[in-house]
């Protein structure tokens, strides 16, 4: 009885829950490739939120419709990796003069591609607009998934600049990216991005009950096994609707007793304390360092409230003026720590975190 679980990020888990909605749009987008406003999204939340997953699922999703899907990393040296994944993704489809830019493949332990000359900002845009001509000639589009998009990243800057050329040329393109809200808004405050303002922006929320248990117990008896509806329902509900600590979760209820037919109530008692231990190792602290003073005065403000404060208290608590603490309001719905509840109320969203603070704050 394997453990099918798999909180480990960006690994693809059995059941993908609570994403069918805006996996329809970005599927739908890549069958109406000329026209549906979805070709250019990008995908925000949290850490722990999925998105990385979810660039996975429709970056397969893509080859299995006939693109060519090329996954990188915002970061330097993105524009190398795209030529060299879209040369030896489209090698079938490319002329002998195309080819000749890899100059060589060594085997070994590993496959090392080695280049004539790299890539440089000024000849990027012309060999790819080559090969997008010639994958044109099969109805091949391509697709780029770049995942951790953050600001300050100079070669994201090119490949904004030169992608909307690509788009004004009606290459058969899409562009699906995922980051940090706070980090893509930083992005799209630059000026020479404003092309990527226009591109649709889906916020990862979290997982219904419903599907949060459906994938759970999926889950656990594809692995042959059962849970009691009342372990079940402990959970889901410790989970929260949160995809990495469902996961999580499910993983450490299981591990407790991986010999037993059936997941008790014991078990998920005692996989929650560690999932919630490595959840605190894993996402809170490092969510926690990136906060400012300011932003972790406005979160202790919020402590005294069991579940919703009201954005004027937090204000009165902090001794400022609504507007002031308003800024770090933003900075953490930015930062996917707090959310929206109602007019004037704001809550925690990363489930936990609200503990986490209380404990590092004694």
């Amino acid at each position: 009885m394997r453990n099918l679980f798999t909180p480990t990020f960006g690994r693809m888990p059995l059941i993908l829950a609570g994403r069918d909605s805006l996996i329809d749009k970005l599927t739908n987008a890549l069958v109406h490739a000329d026209t549906d406003p979805n070709l250019s999204s990008i995908i925000v939340g949290a850490r722990g939120t999925g998105k990385t997953v979810l660039l996975s699922y429709m970056a397969e999703k893509a080859s299995s419709m006939g693109w060519i899907p090329v996954n990188v990393n915002c970061a330097e040296g993105m524009l190398e990796d795209i030529l060299i994944q879209l040369l030896r993704a489209g090698r079938e489809y490319l002329d002998k003069e195309t080819q000749k830019e890899l100059k060589g493949l060594s085997l070994g332990q590993l496959i090392g591609l080695e280049w004539e000359k790299n890539p440089s900002p000024q000849n990027w845009r012309s060999k790819i607009t080559d090969i997008l001509e010639q994958l044109a000639r099969e109805d091949i589009g391509v697709l780029f998934t770049i995942d951790e998009v953050k600001p300050n990243t100079k070669e994201m800057i090119q490949f904004a600049s030169i992608y909307q050329h690509f788009v004004r040329e009606n290459r058969k393109v899409a562009v699906f990216m995922a980051g940090l809200p706070y980090q893509v808004t930083q992005l799209l405050a630059d000026k020479d991005v404003s092309f990527l303002r226009r591109a649709q922006y889906h916020s990862l929320r979290r997982i219904p009950e419903g599907a949060s248990a459906n994938a759970m117990e999926q889950t656990i008896r594809h692995s042959g096994r059962r849970i009691s509806n009342d372990a079940l329902i402990r959970a889901v509900e410790e989970a929260d609707g949160f995809p990495y600590m469902i996961q999580l979760i499910g993983y450490q209820i299981f591990a407790e007793n991986p010999n037993a037919d059936e997941i008790t109530m014991q078990d998920v008692c005692a996989g929650v304390v560690t999932a919630k231990r490595e959840m605190a190792d894993h996402i809170y602290r490092v969510t926690y360092m990136e906060l400012s003073d300011g932003d972790l005065r406005y979160l202790r403000a919020m402590l005294p409230d069991a579940k919703e404060s009201a954005t004027a208290d937090i204000a009165a608590r902090l001794n400022c003026t609504p507007g002031y603490a308003s800024k770090y309001r933003q900075r953490l719905l930015e930062h996917g720590v707090i959310r929206t509840a109602r007019r004037g109320y704001v809550a925690f969203d990363m489930p936990g975190f609200r503990e986490f603070l209380k404990t590092v704050e004694e």
